[in-house]
């Protein structure tokens, strides 16, 4: 039978800005819905196409759901990734092997491992298969199975085991369908202890608007707030054991039609200045209920969010300070 494809569970979360001292944050997910024996010959999507992913892997934990070595070979399961709207995707499956419980030709008993490109009209390529005997259970194929994928170069390593997965496969495929969807396939009636699925995002393309400064300019040129326009870095007041400052930094500021402002980067950078480029979210600040007062959220060098505590003040429409009280520090820019 050919498997459904279904596209639910999709990963709905609002992703963060970063949460780590190096750039890529990491979400897991466990999608405990789908683990018992409740799928048949189905395929679930279970995370959607993304161009945000520097990397994402999806694990399971599963086995045939024959009682007995006999009936075990009966189901199978996999992983799916690279899916196309129209249904084409790449799959590999772990199945048991029959013929190594029940040939007395075949010395170790194992587990058969199948990765394939399958077509829009139902046909197939296969693209590897290999027989799994190193640290597999092979009586009732209760294994993990799991895939790495690089999405900035379409690397896909393959992992399986009992124990402790190892890697058993590596396959190059075109990065731009390394940023599809990823999923799961039940093939027969196979049971589920684990799915879970992982990704790391590229927070500088989190970060990135469409604004450059010649779009800023021109906006600039129409505005009657006189918050908004650029910005350009005066002088600091700091502890440089609490703080060091990141660069020279010439910012602008858009409203957001909420009585706040964006802040965009425009240049300046110093530390980290790799990780920097024109129109990325430098902050935001947040109104309060006073005058020319606002709280604060600010993209340090190393891409990490500070808001703590931290506030600016806007004196003569002229003059912008930013408070970091936790950091001992205080930075000023002039319009």
């Amino acid at each position: 039978m050919k498997p459904t494809l279904i596209a639910i569970a999709m990963i709905t979360a609002t992703w963060g800005l970063t949460n780590a001292q190096t750039p890529g944050k990491t979400t897991r997910i466990f999608h405990d819905e789908y683990c018992s024996n409740a799928l048949k010959d189905t395929l679930v999507m279970l995370c959607p196409a993304d161009t945000l992913s520097k990397s994402k892997a999806i694990e399971i934990r599963a086995h045939s759901s024959g009682k007995d070595s006999k009936t075990a070979g009966t189901a199978s399961y996999g992983i799916i990734w690279g899916i196309f709207e129209d249904g084409s995707r790449y799959q590999a499956t772990l199945s048991s092997d029959t013929e190594a419980h029940f040939g007395d030709y075949i010395e170790k008993p194992g587990v058969t491992l199948r990765i394939d490109r399958f077509n829009a009209d139902g046909s197939s390529e296969n693209l590897t298969t290999r027989r799994l005997t190193k640290n597999i259970d092979s009586d009732r194929c209760h294994n993990t199975l799991a895939a790495e994928i690089d999405c900035t170069s379409g690397e896909v390593e393959i992992l399986a085991g009992n124990d402790m997965p190892e890697p058993v496969a590596h396959l190059q495929i075109p990065r731009d369908e390394a940023c599809l969807g990823t999923g799961i396939a039940a093939i027969g009636s196979p049971t589920f202890d684990l799915i879970v699925s992982e990704r790391i995002t590229d927070p500088t393309t989190e970060l990135m608007t469409a604004w450059t400064t010649e779009s800023l300019s021109r906006y600039f040129a129409g505005t009657h707030d006189g918050t908004e326009g650029f910005w350009k870095y005066l002088d600091r007041d700091n502890d440089p054991r609490y703080c060091r400052p990141g660069g020279t930094y010439t910012l602008a500021f858009v409203a957001d039609n909420n009585g706040g402002y964006d802040i965009i980067y425009i240049d300046g950078a110093e530390t980290s200045a790799s990780l920097w480029r024109e129109g990325m979210i430098k902050g935001h600040l947040e109104p309060t209920r006073f005058k020319n007062h606002y709280n604060v959220r600010w993209i340090d060098a190393s891409l990490n969010e500070i808001c703590e505590e931290s506030s600016a003040t806007i004196e003569q429409g002229a003059i912008v300070r930013f408070d970091f009280p936790m950091l001992k520090t205080a930075i000023r820019f002039s319009k």
